[in-house]
């Protein structure tokens, strides 16, 4: 019984250990090479940055974060040009081994003209850039921060869908208090089967991302 119960526990880690390059390379590389050039990834606003973020770096959910290379180089985006909220920071789900959550970030593009604030729920669209580069560009708000029950986050469960956690701040608060196992949480919003959205594995413990395919 107790070596069973260390080998699982030694899976357990090494799936981590090799999750968690491609978790923090969400903060500052590519979206997961899997998914094709048109495709619409669902995600939460956890920061629009400044121009000085930009240049600089930002923390959030407790990470530090720069623009990745890949941003600038592969997506034609001139950094020089950039402005106050031409780039935000989109939070896709987030996982725990105790009670410390891990966000899983990407650096996203705002199109100038677009509006969107912390804890909206957007849907992003991976566009084409220089050599085979998906390039995250926000595309629409599909529920902003002041709907209510709209958009929310759910623990991920082998079973199916877990306890609704709500906003982000209430989800964090019962990673932090409520202890238990390891685990995740992904964003779910009403209707999204019925609209062409399927579930996509993203992440340790669960952790899906919702997608849509390009026509």
């Amino acid at each position: 019984m107790a070596a069973s119960t260390t080998l699982a526990f030694a899976r357990r880690g090494l799936c981590l250990l090799l999750w968690l390059p491609l978790l923090m390379a969400g903060c500052a590389s590519a979206p997961p090479a899997p998914l094709p050039v048109g495709t619409l990834v669902l995600g939460q606003v956890a920061h629009v940055a400044t121009k000085d973020e930009m240049a600089r770096g930002v923390t959030v959910d407790d990470q530090p974060l720069l623009v990745p290379p890949y941003l600038l180089q592969r997506c034609a985006l001139d950094a020089r040009s950039l402005e106050d909220g031409d780039l935000a920071v989109l939070r896709v789900f987030v996982f725990w081994m105790s009670r410390v959550p891990q966000s899983s970030l990407w650096w996203v593009t705002v199109p100038r003209g677009s509006v969107v604030a912390p804890d909206d729920f957007v849907e992003v669209e991976l566009k084409s850039g220089r050599d085979d580069q998906r390039c995250p560009v926000i595309v629409r708000v599909r529920a902003s921060s002041t709907s209510i029950g709209e958009c929310r986050f759910a623990r991920n469960e082998r079973t199916g869908a877990g306890a609704v956690l709500g906003s982000i701040a209430g989800a964090l608060q019962a990673v932090a208090t409520g202890g238990g196992p390891p685990g995740s949480m992904s964003i779910y919003c009403k209707g999204l089967e019925d609209d062409g959205w399927a579930k996509h594995a993203a992440g340790p413990y669960e952790a899906i991302v919702w997608r849509k395919a390009p026509p």
